[in-house]
């Protein structure tokens, strides 16, 4: 997991996925503290943290949200699929599957966030679902999806 695409120093620089806590400071998105290395560019950083939001089309955006001088500065993150996962199985589920409860998000949030990573986990990581998916498009959707194979095969 790396700082990703911005035009300081912090490009490139690799978070501790092991340094983000597991229960989030926002009753409504998860925001998790992170606890970790900063680069130099962040030094006097007061306050840092992950942010995750899953969205409607199951994509995955993950920001590190850090708090210097006052200030917010956010600067987007690269994850792999299962760093993404890593990260939300250990905050959404306790050791033996169980929901956890104590994760900070209040019950309408935690419920909806959760099915959101569910839905994403099985389509992403256990890829089911897909072939029922593929069958609801319409004929133009079906052309963009395959528009999109194609172009990631010559990409």
């Amino acid at each position: 997991m790396y700082i990703k695409n911005n035009m300081t120093d912090t490009e490139g620089f690799a978070l501790d996925t092991a340094r983000i806590g597991n229960t989030s400071t926002s009753k409504k998105k998860i925001v998790l503290p992170y606890n970790g290395s900063l680069p130099v560019d962040l030094s006097g950083t007061t306050s840092a943290a992950i942010v995750i939001t899953l969205q409607v089309g199951l994509t995955v955006n993950i920001l590190l949200s850090v708090e210097r001088d006052r200030r917010k500065y956010r600067y987007p993150v690269k994850a792999t699929p299962e760093e993404i996962d890593h990260i939300l199985q250990s905050f959404f589920f306790d050791a033996d599957g169980q929901t956890r409860r104590s994760t900070g998000l209040d019950r309408y949030s935690l419920g909806l966030w959760q099915g959101s990573y569910i839905n994403w986990r099985r389509l992403v990581l256990e890829e089911h679902g897909l072939d029922n998916l593929l069958f609801q498009l319409s004929p133009a959707a079906v052309e963009r999806v395959l528009q999109h194979i194609r172009h990631s095969e010559t990409a």
